[in-house]
């Protein structure tokens, strides 16, 4: 049990920085194109 609440969290987490780096990215490119037009 203590191990899958773990896991679980583990998950999350990876979850959420893939999240945030998409994200961090998505704003680079916007920021870029809007400078190019």
């Amino acid at each position: 049990m203590l191990f899958d609440s773990k896991n679980n969290n583990h998950v999350k987490d990876s979850v959420y920085n893939l999240l945030k780096s998409t994200n961090h990215w998505r704003g680079i490119f916007y920021t870029n194109f809007s400078a190019n037009m």
